[in-house]
């Protein structure tokens, strides 16, 4: 396979050809990080992996492609209004986080110094406000969290209610699903 590349319209366009095998040929495609393989089914596409694995660029003809972006581009923005404050909601915890730790590490050293700590009330005043504020994107939040479990089975259940919320989906239906989820698993395991 050879292939040369290009930009086109924001998206990495190239050459690809394939010198043997059923897909022999010259095909002039363009690789865009908005569709996915489930996206393109049914359209002629190349899959560039690593060992054969479609998990790097999918490429497809740029004919057939102009849609399905578009169709891509209109999901992603009613996702991204669906999960307003999102981004909010994210940096305060993350201040609230670092504030948490710098103070753990004031408090771990041989010389604990209070003015070196960083109040937490208001950054946790000011996280608690915006999950008021924005429940879908606080439901969202959590099912995150649980998703980045290391536990396949809660981080599956987090994944699902990530989806279903992202979806439009009820978002207390979808976090009360997640737990239950959990709550089954934990069950079984508890009597087995």
């Amino acid at each position: 396979m050879s292939r040369k590349t290009w930009k086109w319209a924001g998206w990495e366009t190239a050459e690809i050809t394939m010198h043997d095998g059923p897909a022999a040929g010259v095909y002039r495609v363009a690789s865009t990080s908005i569709l996915s393989p489930r996206d393109i089914q049914g359209v002629s596409a190349i899959y560039l992996g690593y060992g054969g694995q479609p998990y790097g660029p999918v490429y497809a003809r740029i004919d057939d492609l102009a849609d399905l972006v578009d169709a891509a581009r209109a999901r992603l923005a009613a996702q991204d209004e669906r999960l307003a404050g999102i981004k909010e909601i994210t940096d305060a915890r993350y201040a609230l986080s670092s504030a948490r730790a710098q103070t753990q590490r004031e408090l771990a050293s041989d010389c604990p110094d209070a003015s070196r700590m960083p109040a937490t009330e208001p950054l946790a005043a000011r996280l608690a406000e915006l999950r008021a504020a924005h429940p879908v994107a606080a439901a969202y939040e959590t099912a995150q969290d649980w998703w980045r479990s290391a536990h396949d089975v809660r981080a599956t259940a987090g994944h699902q209610a990530m989806l279903a919320i992202a979806s439009g989906d009820d978002p207390a239906e979808a976090l009360r699903i997640m737990d239950e989820t959990w709550s089954a698993y934990c069950a079984r395991e508890a009597t087995s």
